[in-house]
């Protein structure tokens, strides 16, 4: 789904791709977006697509893509491969400023396709089976110790 956010700024829009599975989301890098980057505006989006979706902050879990959608010829990779997903667990802190709970201090963890494949299948079945939010994962971080 294509995903509008609003740059730290507070005047720029940007657009992304995100999926959602249960509390879990993959927000991508898109050549289109013209605004700031996702790397740097993750915690706004995050924030953003949260709260418009009724996820509670402390429940959502983020991860960053960048594939082939990310990049035009004129546009840099900053490092990213080209030919292969880049994938990251965003670990992010929930604060308060100015009285707005919002999600802070992004910390990148590379993972591996294979992770990504058991994170999506953990919050499906949350859903599917109708296992309260964030326990399916609760207990795949412990085995996994993410």
């Amino acid at each position: 789904m294509i995903f509008p956010f609003v740059s730290v700024d507070g005047i720029r829009a940007g657009l992304c791709d995100v999926e959602r599975y249960g509390n879990l989301i993959i927000v991508t890098e898109l050549k289109e977006n013209t605004a700031m980057s996702v790397t740097n505006a993750i915690e706004y989006i995050a924030t953003q697509y949260a709260n418009q979706h009724g996820i509670e902050l402390n429940d959502l879990v983020v991860v960053e893509r960048y594939d082939e959608r990310s990049y035009s010829p004129t546009r840099k990779s900053n490092g990213h491969n080209r030919e292969s997903p880049n994938l990251s667990l965003v670990k992010l802190k929930v604060g308060v400023r100015m009285g707005r709970t919002h999600l802070t201090s992004p910390e990148w963890e590379f993972i591996n396709d294979e992770t990504l494949r058991v994170l999506r299948w953990a919050h499906s079945l949350e859903k599917r089976y109708e296992i309260p939010e964030g326990q399916c994962w609760d207990s795949l971080r412990q085995a996994v110790r993410l």
